[in-house]
C-alpha cells in the first residue's frame, strides 16, 4: 500500500469545442503586458508593450513569442524530454519472486509445505545508467534550444508582417491616387473625343492605363488583405483581427551591415538550431557509449531462502548471466553509430547552408541598398519636371494630360521605391535570422 501511495492518477485532457476555443483566445490586458515584460528567451528582450500608440515591429515580435498557438505545441517538447530524463535517472526496480510446495502424496509423514522467496537486482543498469542520463540531459537541452530557434523565427517573421503590411498600405494610398487621377483622364478624354481634339488611338491608350492602374490597385489591396492575415496569424490573433501599427513604422532605406567575416565568427555559438544540434549529437554519442557498454552480459545478483517439504532450511546468494552467444547488442551499436553519423553530416550540412544564406542575404542588401539610393537621386529630377509641367498647364502652355502623365509616372516611381524598402526589410530580416544577429533600424 505504500509504493502504490505514489502511483499517478489519470486526468481526462478532453477535446471537446469548448476548451478549444478556450485555448485559442489569447491573452489580454494585464495579463498579456506581463507575459511580455517576463519573457526569457536568448535572443529577445522583455519589454513594456504600449497599446495606445499601436503596434511596433519589436512589440508584435515579442507578442508573437507569448501567443502564437504553434509556438505552445513546441514547448510542449520540453516537457516530453524532462520526462525522458527522469525514466533514464530511475533505476530498475530489484525483483521479488516466491513460491509454495505443497504436499500432495507419498510419504508424508513429518512433512510440512515447503516454501521459498528470492530478491534480484539487474546490474547491467549501473554499468550504462550514468550514459543515459547524459544522453537524456543533453536532449533536454537540445530541445529547449530548438524551441527557443523556432521562437525566434516566429518572432522575426512577425516582425516582417509588419514591415510588409506598412509598406502595402503606403502602396495602396498611392496606387488609389493614381487610379483616381487616370479616371479623371477619362473624362477629359472623353470630352476631346467629343470635340474631335484626340484620336482613337490616343484616347484608347488613356482608357487601358487607366483600366490598369485600377487591376493594380485591386491585386494591392489582396496583398494588404493578406499581409494583414499573415500578420495575425504570426502573432496568434483571429484571421478577423485589425491591428493598429504605430504611425512612425518606417522602411529602411538604407542597411547598414557588418563584413560577411564578422558575422561568421561565432556564428556556431549564435545560432541556437546549431547549439542544439551539437547538443544532439552529445547525446547520441552518449548513447552510443551506453550500447558499447551494454555488450557486457546481463548479470542478475540477489539471494534466495527456501525451506524443503522435509523442514530443511537453506539460504544463499543467486546469480544470473546471460550468455552473450548471438546478441551481444552489436544491432544497437550499429543502429547508434549510423544515426551518429547522420547527425554530424546534418550539422554539417546546416553550417554549409547558414553560411550560404547569410552571403545571399548580404548581396541582396547591398544590391537594395544600391537601387534605393539610384531611385531616390532620380526622383528630384522628375518631381522637377512634373512641377514645370504643372507651371506650363497652369499657364496655359502645355495639355492637362500630358501634365497627369508626368504625375502619374512620378507616383509610379514612388511605389517602386516603397517596394524596393520592403524588398530591404525582408533582406535585413533575413540576415537577421540566418547569422542570429540583431541589425540596428
Amino acid at each position: 500500500m505504500l509504493c502504490l501511495n505514489g502511483c499517478a492518477a489519470y486526468r481526462a485532457l478532453s477535446l471537446n469545442p469548448k476548451d478549444v476555443e478556450r485555448a485559442l483566445h489569447p491573452l489580454e490586458g494585464k495579463a498579456l503586458s506581463i507575459a511580455v515584460s517576463e519573457i526569457k528567451h536568448p535572443l529577445l528582450r522583455p519589454m513594456r508593450l504600449d497599446a495606445g500608440d499601436g503596434l511596433s515591429p519589436d512589440e508584435a515580435a515579442v507578442l508573437a513569442v507569448v501567443l502564437n498557438p504553434s509556438l505552445r505545441a513546441t514547448r510542449d517538447q520540453v516537457d516530453e524530454v524532462k520526462a525522458q530524463l527522469l525514466i533514464a535517472g530511475i533505476l530498475p526496480n530489484p525483483q521479488l519472486s516466491g513460491n509454495l510446495d505443497f504436499v500432495t502424496g507419498g510419504a508424508t509423514a513429518g512433512t510440512q509445505t515447503g516454501t521459498g522467496f528470492g530478491l534480484n537486482w539487474d546490474l547491467r543498469s549501473l554499468i550504462t545508467h550514468g550514459q543515459e542520463v547524459a544522453s537524456a540531459r543533453a536532449d533536454e537541452y537540445a530541445v529547449r534550444l530548438d524551441v527557443a530557434w523556432q521562437e525566434w523565427q516566429t518572432a522575426l517573421e512577425a516582425r516582417s508582417a509588419v514591415y510588409d503590411l506598412a509598406a502595402l498600405r503606403e502602396q495602396v494610398t498611392k496606387a488609389e491616387e493614381i487610379s483616381k487621377r487616370l479616371t479623371g483622364n477619362v473624362a477629359l478624354v472623353r470630352k476631346a473625343e467629343d470635340a474631335h481634339e484626340m484620336s482613337l488611338v490616343e484616347s484608347s491608350a488613356i482608357v487601358i492605363s487607366a483600366n490598369e492602374s485600377r487591376a493594380t490597385l485591386l491585386g494591392l489591396r489582396q496583398e494588404l488583405d493578406q499581409s494583414r492575415i499573415a500578420l495575425n496569424r504570426a502573432i496568434g490573433y483571429p484571421p478577423g483581427t485589425t491591428l493598429r501599427l504605430q504611425s512612425n513604422v518606417s522602411l529602411p532605406s538604407r542597411v547598414d551591415v557588418p563584413a560577411e567575416s564578422t558575422l561568421l565568427n561565432g556564428l556556431e555559438h549564435r545560432r541556437l538550431d546549431l547549439i542544439a544540434l551539437r547538443r544532439g549529437y552529445d547525446s547520441e554519442d552518449a548513447k552510443l557509449r551506453a550500447a558499447i557498454l551494454a555488450q557486457f552480459p546481463n548479470i542478475g545478483i540477489g539471494f534466495t531462502r527456501a525451506s524443503d517439504t522435509g523442514n530443511v532450511h537453506s539460504f544463499g546468494p543467486a546469480i544470473t548471466i546471460d550468455l552473450p552467444l548471438f546478441d551481444h547488442n552489436q544491432g544497437k551499436i550499429a543502429l547508434e553509430n549510423a544515426t551518429r553519423k547522420r547527425l554530424f553530416d546534418e550539422y554539417t550540412n546546416r553550417v554549409f547552408e547558414t553560411r550560404s544564406d547569410i552571403a545571399s542575404a548580404l548581396s541582396d542588401i547591398h544590391s537594395l541598398n544600391n537601387q534605393i539610393a539610384e531611385a531616390h537621386q532620380a526622383l528630384p529630377a522628375l518631381q522637377h519636371v512634373v512641377e514645370t509641367s504643372r507651371k506650363a498647364v497652369d499657364d496655359g502652355n502645355a495639355e492637362v494630360l500630358g501634365y497627369y502623365v508626368l504625375q502619374n509616372n512620378l507616383t509610379q516611381k514612388s511605389i517602386e521605391i516603397l517596394k524596393l524598402k520592403q524588398q530591404l526589410a525582408r533582406a535585413r530580416i533575413a540576415l537577421e535570422t540566418a547569422a542570429a544577429w540583431h541589425l540596428s533600424p
